[in-house]
């Protein structure tokens, strides 16, 4: 047997919801704002996708690499012995990168300096890193 709530829910449901509509409607009949066109959240996306705490956990873990503002890239900045040795692993990360299709950008600073910076994937207004994103920074050292 329904209670008087269910019943309610169900009449403000069958109300609220029509056919074909782009929002979803909560029990409470709250709806949630449609998605922008052209985003489709699957399990997939959401399962690439890492939560703030976790970047931060994993940065940790990996010292030299911070998150830059806006959440959507890591950098380092590497002093290596000479200006060769900068130069071979420059074109080194870039080959890595392309292999693998990563977004990266190298900057050789001075002789010795070298500045990488590793961007999430995603549509031209959305970026964001995901866990194989910082596995490969990981791996860069």
């Amino acid at each position: 047997m329904e209670t008087t709530q269910e019943v309610l829910t169900q009449e403000v449901l069958a109300q609220v919801a029509l056919p074909g509509a782009s929002q979803a409607v909560e029990a409470d009949g709250l709806r949630r704002p449609p998605r922008p066109p052209g985003e489709l959240l699957t399990a997939d996306t959401v399962e690439r996708r890492l939560k703030s705490e976790r970047v931060e956990e994993m940065l940790r873990q990996m010292p030299g690499w911070k998150l830059l503002p806006g959440g959507r890239a890591v950098d380092r900045v590497r002093e290596l012995a000479t200006a060769d040795i900068a130069a071979d692993y420059a074109a080194w990360v870039l080959r890595s990168a392309a292999r693998l299709g990563r977004c990266v950008g190298v900057r050789l600073t001075g002789s010795r300096y070298l500045a990488i910076t590793l961007e999430g994937r995603g549509g031209a207004r959305r970026r964001s890193l995901s866990e194989a994103d910082l596995h490969f920074a990981k791996s860069l050292g």
